[in-house]
Parts: C-alpha cells; sequence; structure tokens
C-alpha cells in the first residue's frame, strides 16, 4: 500500500469523534473470529492483521518525517471512500506528545492538508 504523510500544526479538539487504533483493531478481529466461528468470510471486513500491519508501517513512515515516537493520546482511525472498488479504506492520525505535532497517515492524497510525502509501505 502506498501512504502519504502529512505532518501539521497542532489541533486540540474532536479528538473523540474518530475511533482509535485500539477499537478498531478490537472490532475487527472479533468480526474475524466471529466469522470463522460462523463458517463464513466477512466481505469487507478489516483484515486485523493487515490492520495491525498498516499502522506498523504508518508509524516507521511517519518516523521517517519527524514523529518522534511519542503520543499525546492514542492514535485515531479515520475512512476514505475508496473509488475503485466502493468501498471505504483507513487513513491515521496522531498528536505527538513532545511539540503537539499532527501526523496524518493515508493511502490517498488529502491536497487540502498540503504536500505530502509520498511513500511505499513494507506489504507491497
Amino acid at each position: 500500500m502506498a501512504w502519504f504523510v502529512y505532518v501539521m500544526s497542532p489541533i486540540d479538539d474532536r479528538w473523540d469523534y474518530l475511533s482509535t487504533v485500539e477499537e478498531i483493531a478490537t472490532k475487527s478481529a472479533v468480526e474475524a473470529a466471529r466469522g470463522k466461528i460462523r463458517g463464513y468470510h466477512n466481505y469487507g471486513c478489516v483484515d486485523p492483521d493487515d490492520f495491525a500491519a498498516d499502522f506498523g508501517s504508518a508509524q516507521e513512515i511517519a518516523a521517517m518525517h519527524g514523529w518522534e515516537g511519542d503520543f499525546k493520546q492514542e492514535a485515531r482511525v479515520f475512512w476514505l471512500p475508496e473509488p475503485d472498488n466502493l468501498s471505504f479504506v483507513y487513513a491515521f492520525v496522531w498528536k505527538q506528545e513532545n511539540n503537539g505535532m499532527i501526523f496524518v497517515v493515508s493511502p490517498h492524497p488529502l491536497p487540502w492538508l498540503g504536500k505530502p510525502s509520498h511513500l511505499r509501505s513494507s506489504r507491497e
């Protein structure tokens, strides 16, 4: 997966409207387990292993762009429409503890955030 990385000035409000990475990871693991137990494939379900790997690669890529490895609060997930297959794809955002800078890591460009750095994940 290709990632676009944005580093922004601090944002202080409305974080609680976004699900945490842990909440999405938990929900996707429960849905995957439910599908296995009931004997069906969860089409459209987020694969918990891919999600965890993607969050790890998002952190690695952000570190290449100044993230110091700390979180002011839990990392969050937001969703973007995927035009090619009529579904949603996840992206990540978090605030750094040290200086409050925001890191946005998305599989799609977000031009209103400025010029991104474009890197590829290790899962390609």
